[in-house]
């Protein structure tokens, strides 16, 4: 598909071809080095943060696997947050309420062995039965409190991490460690056994009185 001037064997038509493949071999290995170049060039970093979401509809009570979860980035003003940024934090959890597909992944949503991915090992999860309802809707996972026995004021618990939320309709959180009282709003959280033990003793003794509150901690 050459023009007429390009055609044939006269000199100056095979001038002309030799300069369109020598132009054409040039651009094609500037091209090349560019390719390989810009393989070696930083890159921007992908927009959004990391947020961990199911792959499908998920039930409660599912035991959550690999194939089950993806990581999506989402833009950091809708991102949930307490959302959970990688597989290795609830694989193998089992889901305390049923998840949709696309539905990003929170440590609230889990039950069991996940929600204590990354805690010191010997570490237990513990229901706490607040005495004021308004404490428990303060909370959120993640948060760091004292748990407060009353009306003695002592401190039962110091600087312990919330791992879970109860349900607003008050419903206990499953994965119970010690025993509860599910008629009042509480929170999970995570404890040594020893603090837990003691924990134990005074949410078991409501003939005597005892009531747990709790004092968030600045983060």
């Amino acid at each position: 598909m050459l023009p007429p001037g390009w055609r044939g064997s006269g000199r100056r038509a095979v001038w002309r071809r030799a300069r369109l493949r020598r132009g054409l071999a040039a651009a094609l290995v500037g091209l090349a080095g560019w390719m390989v170049a810009d393989a070696f060039l930083p890159h921007p970093a992908p927009e959004g943060v990391p947020v961990l979401v199911s792959v499908r509809e998920l039930p409660a009570g599912h035991r959550v696997g690999a194939s089950d979860l993806r990581v999506e980035r989402w833009p950091e003003q809708i991102r949930p947050a307490s959302a959970l940024q990688e597989p290795g934090a609830a694989v193998d959890a089992t889901l305390a309420s049923g998840l949709g597909a696309g539905e990003a992944v929170t440590p609230s949503r889990l039950r069991g062995s996940g929600l204590l991915s990354g805690l010191p090992a010997g570490m237990v999860a513990a229901h706490v039965p607040l005495t004021d309802p308004g404490a428990a809707a303060l909370a959120h996972a993640g948060d760091h409190v004292d748990l407060i026995s009353s009306p003695s004021g002592t401190v039962l618990g110091q600087d312990v991490t919330v791992l879970a939320v109860d349900a607003p309709e008050g419903d206990a959180s499953p994965g119970l460690v010690g025993g509860g009282d599910t008629s009042r709003p509480g929170v999970v959280v995570a404890l040594t056994p020893a603090t837990a033990a003691r924990l134990a003793t005074v949410t078991g003794s409501d003939l005597a009185g005892s009531s747990i509150t709790l004092a968030l901690r600045r983060s």
